[in-house]
């Protein structure tokens, strides 16, 4: 019982938690966008406060695939926002772009390209950190040779790599558009 319990938290926390990677480069989203950003994690966040009340009863195998029900739900509801705000943002850059007239139509082609190929990884990269997470997730479950403390341990663990790997992820992305940048001033 507690071993699923475990993992439910950990299945939620761990889709959870590549939502700020993917959401916010600095630049890129404004005050506007983070606030609905925050108000949208804050929304999840409280949907998985109740979820958890209401499967806590529930017997391992029907809570187990509650959860993973649940995480599907809630990575699809999590593309369509990002998707969203997305749109939003590049619409705002196209306009820009087309209001400045310092930049030549090549350079505007090339901000723009930049921004929809990392869109596009972005999008990569949350898919198969998800699906990584919940077959981490599932082998833990399916190994009782651990104990809960192992389990809690292997999944802040892997929690920890996640982020971690988010964080060298993005910090290549951000290098990417500083080259950019310079490559632009330059012309």
């Amino acid at each position: 019982m507690k071993k699923v319990s475990m993992l439910v938290i950990a299945s939620l926390v761990l889709g959870i938690s590549v939502v700020p990677a993917f959401a916010g480069e600095k630049g890129w989203f404004g005050k506007e966008n983070r606030g609905e950003r925050k108000e949208f994690k804050q929304q999840q966040h409280q949907e998985n406060k109740e979820f958890r009340k209401e499967v806590k009863d529930l017997p391992a195998d029907q809570r187990l695939t509650a959860v993973q029900q649940q995480r599907q739900q809630q990575f699809a509801e999590n593309k369509v926002f990002i998707q969203k705000q997305h749109d939003a943002k590049f619409a705002e850059l196209d306009k820009k772009l087309a209001q400045n007239t310092k930049l030549t139509d090549a350079q505007k082609s090339a901000i723009k390209t930049q921004v929809q190929t990392q869109y596009r990884e972005n999008m990569a990269f949350r898919e198969k950190q998800f699906a990584d997470g919940q077959d981490y997730v599932a082998k833990l479950v399916n190994d009782a040779s651990l104990t809960p403390d192992q389990r809690r341990s292997a999944l802040e663990t892997y929690r920890q790599q996640q982020m971690k790997a988010g964080k060298e992820y993005f910090q290549g992305q951000r290098t990417e558009n500083k080259d950019l940048k310079a490559s632009l001033k330059k012309k």
